[in-house]
């Protein structure tokens, strides 16, 4: 993030300072960027600090809620592994795209797709594989539900 922040700085200083940037400045953000969105996803993922709407599981006795969780998390762990499987193309692809100033691949920033969305599948694996051992620590707590 630094490294991103300061190439950007520097170019936007560079730009308005000399009428020119560095061309680096541009492209470091392909490679960086969609790991830093990657690895963002998989920490909250992990964390369970990701965005969502738990009106209807918060309202559902603890074995439905178990039951709506497990659905979530097959749905999750389906989409994750599908779109790992239909971006084969686009990567392979990818390594023949460098950036210019970089020289590097552009496989690098794409990588960064399978990365977020294998994440997403382990951690979609562990939580059905608690959720149908019946370890109550992953469901939200019945007195934490706010309906205000």
């Amino acid at each position: 993030m630094t490294v991103m922040f300061v190439a950007l700085l520097l170019n936007v200083i560079l730009r308005y300072a000399f009428g020119t940037g560095m061309p680096i400045a541009y492209e470091i953000h392909a490679v960086l960027l969609p790991w830093l969105v990657g690895g963002g996803l998989v920490i909250a993922a992990a964390h369970n600090r990701n965005i969502a709407v738990t009106l209807l599981p918060d309202i559902l006795p603890i074995t439905a809620r178990r039951w709506v969780f497990i659905g979530v998390q097959a749905v999750i762990l389906a989409i994750s592994v599908a779109v790992i499987w239909t971006s084969q193309p686009v990567v392979k692809a990818s390594t023949f795209q460098t950036l210019s100033t970089l020289g590097i691949t552009q496989v690098w920033g794409y990588s960064s797709l399978i990365y977020a969305f294998a994440g997403m599948a382990v951690i979609a694996i562990c939580d059905l594989l608690r959720l149908l051992a019946g370890d109550p620590s992953i469901l939200p707590d019945d007195g934490a539900a706010s309906f205000s």
